[in-house]
């Protein structure tokens, strides 16, 4: 069964990538949007896990109106995010200039004069995808780590046929280290890392006043080699115009100290992180489950307004504190 969806899917990325190629820009984003608001109303699991962490991320500054309104509206970016995946094999440097506006590059420059490589740092945030063809069209060799779709194989694959199409050298994330690290300090080339999925190998961190786990290795690199780390992320200004922002190298703490270090670092980025999707929170990929390693949990405590139901229910959540307490889990 599991063969039988891969080659469903493999093949169907690969017909409908045949489909909005030739398309004009605009009508390819056109149908992007549309198959994002398809998904909007008929994709229920993507769409309660969307709604959800835009929840519990702005649970105190907007309210639920506002919160759905941001749902359909990510929906649709993603829809035009994916189309941009697609016809990411046809496009040339021209096309990018056009496409992607470039800020900061004097940022990775002054970066790549200390010797040591650099290390771009990013979040699944805006077309992700697209600002890491941008950034392999800087004129520096360039690197990416990706984490292996070990289920859909195939698939994967053929993604990172087209992610080298424009210039990048694909490294699965975990065998590819010791590549890694010579391309750094030996060969002073530029790698791109996504921070934002830690899984159960991450450090846990205040994301939203709530912990997440982030992915550490750039920041052991750093805090080890003295490599530099620039944190990256592209915005959509108009459907067919994007805004690449690279930040000036972050400011590691090192006191020598190494888990006190990373955790210090990862904090200060995940600050930077948030600073960005609270101005677009539509950019931001919620599919996936943020909060899922965290020591954390939210109860919530509803009222029908009968007395007895309420004394019930608090006590029942009383009782549940003390189990996910006695767990280590805070609520």
């Amino acid at each position: 069964m599991n063969s039988l969806i891969e080659y469903l899917a493999y093949f169907s990325v690969r017909f409908f990538g045949f489909l909005v190629r030739p398309m004009p820009l605009k009508m390819a984003l056109a149908v992007g949007r549309f198959i994002g608001r398809l998904g909007y109303y008929f994709d229920r699991k993507h769409k309660s896990q969307a709604y959800a962490n835009l929840k519990i991320a702005f649970a105190k500054s907007k309210g639920p109106e506002e919160i759905r309104s941001i749902t359909k509206a990510f929906f649709q970016n993603y829809g035009q995010n994916l189309i941009e995946l697609l016809r990411l094999p046809m496009l040339t440097s021209e096309d990018m200039s056009r496409l992607v506006t470039i800020e900061g590059k004097e940022h990775l420059q002054k970066a790549l004069q200390e010797k040591k490589g650099a290390i771009i740092l990013t979040m699944h945030f805006g077309s992700w995808e697209l600002a890491s063809q941008a950034c392999a069209m800087l004129g520096y060799p360039y690197k990416i780590i990706v984490n292996p779709q070990r289920r859909f194989s195939r698939l994967d694959d053929l993604l990172n046929s087209y992610r080298k199409q424009g210039g990048s050298v694909v490294l699965s994330r975990g065998r590819g280290t010791r590549e890694l690290i010579r391309s750094l300090l030996k060969d002073n080339q530029v790698i791109g890392m996504v921070v934002d999925q830690g899984g159960k190998d991450g450090v846990l961190v205040p994301f939203f006043d709530r912990q997440a786990s982030m992915s550490v290795g750039a920041i052991r690199i750093g805090l080890k080699w003295g490599v530099p780390l620039c944190f990256a992320v592209v915005i959509r200004e108009r459907p067919t115009k994007h805004r690449l922002i690279i930040n000036k190298p972050l400011e590691l703490e090192n006191t020598g100290q190494a888990e006190k270090d990373i955790l210090a670092n990862l904090t200060k980025l995940t600050r930077l992180m948030e600073h960005y999707i609270r101005q677009y929170p539509a950019e931001y990929m919620w599919f996936y489950k943020i909060w899922k390693y965290s020591k954390e949990a939210v109860i919530a405590l509803l009222n029908d307004g009968k007395k007895g139901h309420l004394h019930q229910s608090q006590a029942l959540t009383q009782t549940l504190t003390t189990v996910l307490s006695e767990r280590g889990v805070r609520s």
